[in-house]
């Protein structure tokens, strides 16, 4: 989504924040760069909470700790929440960070499993759980919900992605 090419990791923060990331959207967003995580943490405000997700490329140990101090030196735990789909990742963050927010990935893979998802969520902490919203029923995330988990919801940007997760009534729903 910028001008660049290549891996993240083969470039210097300088030259990332340089690209243009507006402009494959829509021409009048050409001045639109990549911001550090800092920048976004602070155009949000300490009002409005924002997750934050791991990716699993290999990468994500040395991630996962610059992130943790980082929300740590900026007093950010209790306003953010960190998810990713590497469980073990997120069960060494809260060992290390007991007041980190989790809300961890469900399997996308595969259908949903109420009392394998419960267990994972349990596993880390978590305060909930983020699944994709198509493979989901209403039942399903009404049972989450009494067990007192928040149901964490993505789906596409389409209208009948994004009714069928409003349909589903969760918690949050996310959409790219």
């Amino acid at each position: 989504t910028t001008n660049g090419s290549g891996l993240v990791q083969d470039h210097v923060l300088q030259s990332l924040c340089r690209l243009n990331a507006g402009t494959w959207f829509d021409s009048r967003f050409h001045e639109a760069r990549v911001p550090t995580l800092k920048e976004v943490l602070l155009s949000v405000g300490t009002t409005t909470p924002i997750c934050i997700e791991i990716k699993s490329d290999g990468h994500g140990s040395e991630i996962a700790s610059v992130l943790a101090e980082f929300l740590a030196s900026s007093d950010s735990f209790s306003k953010h929440v960190v998810s990713s789909f590497d469980i073990n990742l997120l069960a060494k963050l809260k060992n290390d960070y007991s007041e980190i927010r989790l809300v961890p990935w469900m399997p996308e893979d595969c259908a949903a499993d109420l009392s394998r998802d419960i267990e994972l969520v349990r596993r880390v902490c978590g305060e909930g759980m983020f699944h994709t919203a198509s493979i989901l029923t209403k039942d399903y995330v009404c049972a989450v919900q009494e067990l007192g988990l928040k149901v964490w919801l993505w789906c596409d940007s389409s209208d009948e992605g994004i009714n069928h997760a409003v349909s589903l009534e969760p918690d949050v729903i996310s959409c790219g």
